[in-house]
């Protein structure tokens, strides 16, 4: 998934990540043993790591997370 912060909307504050399994509930299934899940975030443009996440390890009892926020004020980025 690439995003352009450029092209966003000035109104725009927030961008939400919401990683699921699909039917976990029915399977029985959460990020535990889903092998190397995990979500990243780079800078596009230099490559750079800027967050990253194990879902496999730090996650494993979940099988939904609305995890992180990327917080847009005043040309600054945060992850809440």
């Amino acid at each position: 998934l690439l995003i352009d912060l450029t092209k966003l909307d000035k109104r725009v504050e927030e961008i939400s990540f919401i990683v699921t399994i699909n039917d976990a509930e029915a399977n029985k299934q959460n990020f535990g043993q889903v092998p190397r899940s995990g979500i990243r975030l780079f800078d596009h443009e230099t490559g750079r790591q800027i967050a990253t996440f194990d879902l496999e390890e730090e996650f494993s009892k979940y099988p939904v997370l609305f995890f992180p926020t990327l917080c847009i004020r005043a040309q600054r980025m945060m992850l809440v």
